[in-house]
């Protein structure tokens, strides 16, 4: 079963990989907010969790403990099941992403990009509308992909 899910997981982060790089060749150029993101990596996430929790009135040090609690496993993971979710969710972009994060973080809440009633809930709040079945489905998919990244 592993080996199957593995498999799978390979083929959905290639196929993405793949459909983002035509999306760059017909677009001409990378943004250079989107080379800032991808140069930095997960520190700039982990700043951009810390920075917004700030800036809604969290002391520096609880915002650090609250990001470390969010951000328990490996940040290029974390980044990575971030990433499969917005390759999906075309509408959302890295700051709606973000600051959704930020929101549920107040409230105490965790977001876990392996659960699908996770990914639904958020997707759902974002887009403010229900769903259709393709997308279910797309985010059935995510959530089995990201659960394969999990280290064990």
């Amino acid at each position: 079963m592993r080996v199957k899910v593995f498999i799978f997981g390979t083929l959905f982060l290639i196929g993405n990989i793949t459909l983002n790089a035509q999306l760059l060749v017909r677009e001409g150029m990378v943004s250079v907010e989107e080379i800032a993101t991808l140069s930095h990596g997960s520190s700039t996430v982990r700043d951009d969790l810390e920075a917004g929790l700030t800036q809604r009135g969290i002391d520096n040090n609880v915002a650090h403990d609250i990001v470390e609690d969010f951000l328990k496993e490996n940040d290029v993971v974390a980044m990575l099941k971030m990433q499969n979710y917005l390759n999906v969710i075309k509408q959302v972009d890295y700051e709606m992403l973000i600051n959704e994060i930020i929101i549920e973080l107040l409230f105490g809440n965790a977001v876990d990009f392996s659960s699908y009633d996770t990914l639904v809930a958020l997707t759902q709040r974002l887009y403010g509308v229900h769903l259709d079945a393709a997308l279910l489905e797309q985010l059935m998919q995510v959530a089995s992909v990201n659960q394969s990244l999990e280290v064990t």
